[in-house]
C-alpha cells in the first residue's frame, strides 16, 4: 500500500500518524491492518505513534544504523580564542577595537566631527547641524526629566542632551554605559566670554546596524535538522526533569535530528544571586556539571552537541565568555563541542549565531 494512501486513510478517520507507523503499515502488507489499528486505539487519541500500535515498539536511534553527524564548523568563538585581559593596555585595545568597529558601521549614515574640534572651537560650529560618534561614559536624568549622556571618542568627551518632548526619547532612555552611539543635532552656543561648548542638543540617535547584504546559501551535503535549546538550569529545584526525559525520548524517536545546540546556562550555578543555595537541588558546581554530562550521555549517539556558556555557568561574566573549563567536562560525552559566548556555528554552510544575553 502506498504511504500517501496510508496517511490519507488515517486522516479520513480524523487521525494524524507518526512516520514510523506509516513505514510499519507499508512494510507489513497485511490487509485490514489500518482498520485494526484504528479500532484498537484508546479513546481520545488523535496522533497514532508506535506505542499505540500492538506489536510495534518505538524505534530508538541506538537500535538504528545512524552514523555520527559531521562536526559543525566553528566560524567564531572557538574554544581557547577568548583570552584574559592581562593588563590595562590590553583592556584599552579591546575598547578601542570595539569603538572603531561599531563606529565604522555608522559612518555611512552620518559624518562625525571629532569631539575635540567641537569643544575647542564651539563658536565656529554653534547652532550648526553636526554629527558625532562616541562611546557612552555615563547617562543621567536632569531635574526637568531630559536625558543627559556623556560620550567620548579618541579626541575628547562631550555631553548630549535628549529632550524628553522630542520623538524617539524612549530610545534615549535605553542608552547604556560603554554603548557606541551616533548623534545628529546642534551644538550649544559657547558660554559668554569663551570659545568652547560642552553640549550637543540631539535631534536623532543612531545605533550600529548591519546592512542587509548577506545572500543566503543553500545547505550543502545530506539533509540535516537542528534542535536549539537554552537555559536548562540543571541543579535548580525547578529543573524540569520530566520534561527533559520526554525531550530525550523525542530525540531518540527522531533520528533525522543531527545537531543539538545548547545556548548557555546548562547549570543553575552557585552564588549567582542572594540565597540561591536555598533553591538548589544539587549544591556543588562540579556535581551540577557531572549531572549535565550524564543527561547528555543519554542522548542519541549520532548527535553532534554544541554547548555555549551563559551567565549562570562557571566562567567569567564579561563577554566574550570563554568556553566551559576542562575541569567541568569530565562526564560529558565525546560528541560535545564547547564554544564561547558569543559564537558562530556553521552547519552545512548555514551559519547560526549562538549568543546568551542577560537581563538589563
Amino acid at each position: 500500500m502506498q504511504k500517501r494512501a496510508i496517511v490519507q486513510r488515517f486522516l479520513d478517520a480524523g487521525l494524524l500518524v507518526h512516520p514510523e507507523v506509516v513505514n510499519y503499515v507499508s512494510e507489513s502488507g497485511a490487509s485490514g491492518i489500518i482498520e485494526g489499528i484504528i479500532s484498537s486505539l484508546p479513546h481520545g487519541v488523535t496522533v497514532v505513534t508506535p506505542k499505540e500500535v500492538a506489536g510495534m515498539t518505538a524505534l530508538r536511534t541506538d537500535k538504528l544504523d545512524v552514523g555520527l553527524a559531521s562536526l559543525p564548523e566553528i566560524l567564531a568563538g572557538r574554544d581557547g580564542t577568548s583570552i584574559p585581559l592581562a593588563d590595562p593596555e590590553a583592556c584599552y585595545r579591546m575598547f578601542r577595537n570595539r569603538y572603531d568597529t561599531l563606529a565604522q558601521m555608522m559612518k555611512g549614515r552620518l559624518t562625525p566631527y571629532p569631539i575635540e574640534a567641537l569643544t575647542r572651537s564651539g563658536s565656529k560650529y554653534a547652532d550648526s547641524d553636526i554629527g558625532i560618534i562616541g562611546m557612552v561614559v555615563s547617562s543621567s536624568t536632569s531635574g526637568k526629566g531630559h536625558r543627559i549622556v556623556e560620550i567620548e571618542d579618541p579626541t575628547g568627551t562631550i555631553k548630549v542632551l535628549f529632550n524628553k518632548n522630542r520623538e524617539g526619547f524612549d530610545e534615549a532612555e535605553k542608552i547604556l554605559p560603554d554603548e557606541v552611539i551616533g548623534v545628529k543635532g546642534k551644538l550649544a552656543p559657547a558660554q559668554p566670554g569663551g570659545t568652547s561648548s560642552g553640549m550637543v542638543f540631539a535631534d536623532t540617535l543612531f545605533r550600529p546596524d548591519i546592512p542587509l547584504t548577506h545572500t543566503f546559501s543553500p545547505p550543502r551535503g545530506e539533509p540535516a535538522k537542528v534542535a536549539l535549546i537554552s537555559d536548562v538550569h540543571v541543579g535548580s529545584d525547578t529543573f524540569l526533569e520530566d520534561s527533559w526525559d520526554r525531550f530525550t525520548e523525542w530525540m531518540h524517536n527522531h533520528p533525522e535530528v543531527n545537531y543539538l545546540l545548547i545556548d548557555g546556562d546548562v547549570v543553575d550555578g552557585i552564588g549567582i544571586y542572594p540565597d540561591q543555595d536555598k533553591e538548589l537541588h544539587i549544591k556543588t558546581i562540579y556535581e551540577q556539571y557531572d549531572r549535565v554530562g550524564e543527561l547528555l550521555s543519554e542522548m542519541p549517539k549520532h548527535l553532534q552537541i554544541v554547548v555555549a556558556p551563559g551567565n549562570h555557568d562557571a566562567v567569567r561574566g564579561a563577554e566574550p565568555q570563554p568556553a566551559l573549563p576542562e575541569e567541568f567536562r569530565t562526564k560529558f560525552p565525546s560528541n560535545v563541542t564547547f564554544v564561547e559566548n558569543p559564537s558562530v556555528v556553521s552547519i552545512q554552510s548555514v551559519s547560526t549565531l549562538m549568543y546568551h544575553g542577560r537581563s538589563i
